[in-house]
């Protein structure tokens, strides 16, 4: 009745469907944040592979006892295409596509495995949650492990399954070497082993079985992954992984999970579907208590899927409760759990078309059948759309610009060097080789943290000059009645406030020193309005020099490149010593000045004062001039200059 239900050609339709959908929202914005490298994983995989070109093993990195499979891809793409004077990030993007299409692929193999094992409808459903879910979306442009791991432990499942039913060794041969792989990439993949093992021994019991000719592939099998394991453990040195600083499975987390363990990670993994979906699906699996519904599918098809979900639910739990950042260690859990929901929604639907049967018998059986599947496809379908229009604003979200790398232009172009702190998010933003930086200026990260987590003084004493907050940190400070005398020893340079039309969600650059001297009042010229002035001493000796910096906010763009003047003057007003010049960078233009939220730093100024110059107080004038036209630029009143400070001039 299923494969009446649904024609080979309607079914490889919708799955194409189904899969044009989710290649869509994957593949869109696959090269998202480049050159900056997102995931520290990626940048760890990739420098791990370049360690194996160079030094012939990962050890350097304390990683020789990782899963070599990502690094044994990393390896491979480098070696093929990386040029050695740039950065390795660039063959990021191919190690993503591959990921993309191994999350693609394993799609496919869900929905195969159960068309072969006789529920084709259960596999387009599957296929359909899976693809439509934005987690799944998210996690599969990583260039890391996951989706490889994801799609050859469903491919060794999936063979092991078809060729135990259909009694075909090649088939189960093949699902031992589809193991492996899945091991090579995660080790966690062990956890499926035993299903496959175990499952092809189920044909002990079949009928007609030459038990001998079994037991010698089984056997043979056994002796493959003997051999397998004997290089995976003596060979290859596995049981070092825990050596490394990057191995999430580390032996101290280790621990009997709980009840609420398995509960709590099981909470984080169904967020993929509604709560209605699971519902419906796992009470659906009570069907298979009623004769007629069960011997119309395959029982080693839901106890295999079933099996599976449950050993990689309890295997990684045995490390504790996993955070919203881990459910790509769950990934493999997940969609065989979101396969045995569609293959309890697939029960119910026949259920459905049983009822249909035996109450509308005047209506044809192709009839019956269509409405039936119909109703359970646009339940679903009903069911999964705030999940599928997750996915499309996810796939949308990838595709803006990314203000990291307007941060690291601003940065070099506005701001001396100096080192900074930041969250994750920015922690490579001006590493040249992960973050893509191609500046002049260093900006140097001193360490991975949040500005509210001590005292600014003690980040001054880490060589912290700067601090990139995310905007959300920065309203929490805010808001923080202790912390206010620390944030009035900073200063904010920059802000970038949310904005749904950028992939971030917004920071700013803080300067863990304030103005030194700040104005009372912001005194304007031509839109531009000084802030204040840092300045050495307003002491000094005629024949020595002072250094001073200023401060401004651009309330309204300049219409021309303008330039610095700072006159020192004497009571009449004449000049005595000047110093003239770009205000901020030859990369920061007046013309750029755009944001009324910025604080303009100028580059530090050095004033020589004249060995022949008389004692006494001197003002110094400052203002701006085009560079064009030589007009400075203007107050409403007409002035054309700030009177900034008196100095004091002492005779030699």
């Amino acid at each position: 009745m299923i494969n009446r239900g649904l024609r080979r050609w309607s079914w490889w339709t919708a799955l194409a469907g189904i899969l044009l959908g989710a290649a869509v929202v994957r593949y869109v914005g696959y090269n998202f944040s480049l050159p900056y490298v997102d995931h520290p994983d990626e940048a760890v995989y990739n420098l791990a592979g370049r360690m194996v070109i160079d030094f012939g093993s990962p050890m350097p990195l304390g990683m020789h006892g990782y899963p070599p499979g990502i690094i044994a891809v990393n390896m491979v793409l480098l070696r093929a295409f990386h040029n050695p004077a740039d950065p390795p990030s660039t063959v990021l993007w191919i190690i993503r596509l591959l990921s993309i299409t191994f999350s693609v692929a394993a799609l496919i193999v869900v929905a195969i495995t159960l068309r072969r094992l006789g529920s084709p409808f259960a596999g387009l459903i599957a296929a359909f949650i899976w693809g439509g879910s934005p987690l799944a979306v998210e996690y599969s442009r990583y260039a890391t492990a996951d989706s490889f791991v994801t799609f050859f432990s469903l491919l060794a499942l999936s063979l092991t399954l078809i060729g135990t039913r259909e009694r075909r060794k090649s088939m189960i041969d093949m699902g031992v070497y589809a193991i492996m792989l899945a091991i090579v990439f995660k080790y966690q993949a062990v956890l499926l082993l035993p299903l496959v093992v175990a499952i092809p021994l189920t044909q002990w019991f079949g009928q007609g079985t030459d038990r001998r000719v079994w037991v010698r592939a089984w056997a043979a099998n056994l002796f493959k992954l003997g051999l397998f394991f004997f290089w995976l453990i003596v060979l290859f040195p596995a049981l070092e992984a825990d050596q490394s600083p990057y191995w999430s499975a580390s032996g101290t987390r280790f621990s009997i999970p709980t009840p609420q363990t398995i509960a709590a990670n099981l909470r984080m993994v169904t967020r993929i579907a509604s709560n209605v979906f699971w519902l419906i699906g796992f009470s659906g699996l009570l069907l298979l208590f009623v004769p007629n519904i069960r011997r119309r599918v395959s029982l080693l098809a839901a106890g295999g899927i079933g099996g599976g979900a449950l050993l990689w639910m309890i295997g990684v739990s045995f490390y504790g409760p996993q955070g919203q950042e881990e459910f790509r260690q769950f990934i493999t859990a997940a969609v065989l759990l979101a396969t045995l929901a569609a293959f309890g929604v697939n029960l119910w639907t026949l259920a459905l078309v049983d009822g249909l049967a035996s109450r509308l018998k005047q209506i044809p059986e192709r009839a019956r059948i269509s409405v039936g599947y119909a109703a359970v496809a646009l339940l679903v379908l009903i069911l999964h759309l705030p999940q599928v229009r997750g996915s499309i604003a996810n796939a949308r979200q990838h595709t803006l610009p990314d203000r990291r790398n307007d941060l690291a232009h601003y940065m070099n172009a506005s701001l001396p060097s100096g080192g900074y702190i930041s969250n994750l998010d920015n922690h490579k933003t001006f590493n040249r080789d992960w973050g893509g930086y191609t500046g002049d200026t260093s900006f140097p990260h001193v360490q991975t943290a949040v500005l509210g987590t001590q005292s600014v003084a003690y980040w001054r004493e880490q060589g912290v000059t700067y601090a990139i907050v995310s905007w959300d940190d920065y309203q929490t400070l805010l808001a923080r009645d202790d912390y206010q005398a620390e944030l009035a020893q900073t200063l904010v340079l920059k802000q970038y406030p949310h904005d749904p039309n950028y992939r971030d969600r917004g920071m700013l650059v803080l300067r863990l020193t304030p103005i030194q001297t700040p104005l009372t009042e912001p005194i304007s010229l031509g839109g531009v309005a000084y802030l204040g002035y840092d300045l050495e001493d307003q002491r000094v000796r005629a024949g020595e020099s002072m250094t001073f910096t200023l401060y401004w906010r651009a309330e309204q763009r300049p219409t021309c490149d303008a330039a610095v003047f700072n006159h020192l003057v004497d009571a009449s007003g004449e000049i005595v010593a000047q110093i003239d010049g770009v205000p901020v960078s030859l990369l920061r233009p007046t013309t750029t000045w755009d944001d009324p939220t910025e604080t303009l730093v100028s580059q530090p100024f050095t004033l020589v004062i004249p060995d022949d110059m008389p004692a006494g107080d001197y003002t110094l004038r400052t203002g701006l001039y085009c560079r064009d036209s030589g007009a400075r630029l203007s107050a409403a009143d007409g002035s054309d200059f700030v009177p900034l400070f008196t100095l004091n001039v002492e005779g030699t």
